[in-house]
C-alpha cells in the first residue's frame, strides 16, 4: 500500500515538472499566456513547490505587474524563506513600482541569507 501511495505521488510530481518545464519553454518564445497556463497547471497538481509561484511572479515582472509579482514572491518566500532569489526578484518588482526603500529592504535580507549572492548587490 505505501509503495502504491508512494507510486502516485511520484507520477503527480512528474506530471507537474511536465507541466514546469513546458512553462519555461513557452516563457523562453515570449508566449508569455501559455507560459503562465502550464506553470497553473503544475501548481494546481504541485501546490507545495515554490517555484511555481517564482515562475509566475517572473511573468509578472516581465509583463510590468509589479504587484501581482511581489504576491507571487511573497507566497515562494512564505514556502522557502530561506532562497535568496526570491527577495531578489521581490525586490527588483518593489523597485520597479519606486518602492526604494522595500526593495533595499529585500536585498538586504537576500544579502544576509547569502553574502555572495552578486545579484543582491
Amino acid at each position: 500500500m505505501a509503495e502504491e501511495f508512494f507510486k502516485r505521488g511520484n507520477e503527480y510530481t512528474q506530471k507537474a515538472s511536465f507541466y514546469y518545464e513546458m512553462g519555461k519553454k513557452q516563457d523562453a518564445e515570449d508566449e508569455i499566456k501559455k507560459a503562465l497556463e502550464e506553470y497553473n497547471k503544475a501548481h494546481e497538481i504541485d501546490p507545495s513547490n515554490p517555484e511555481y509561484y517564482r515562475k509566475v511572479g517572473e511573468l509578472f515582472l516581465k509583463t510590468g505587474k509589479y504587484q501581482d509579482a511581489i504576491e507571487q514572491f511573497n507566497k515562494a518566500i512564505e514556502m522557502r524563506p530561506g532562497a535568496t532569489v526570491y527577495y531578489i526578484e521581490k525586490g527588483t518588482a518593489l523597485n520597479n513600482l519606486n518602492k526604494y526603500e522595500e526593495a533595499l529592504k529585500e536585498l538586504d535580507k537576500a544579502i544576509s541569507l547569502n553574502p555572495k549572492n552578486s545579484q543582491a548587490y
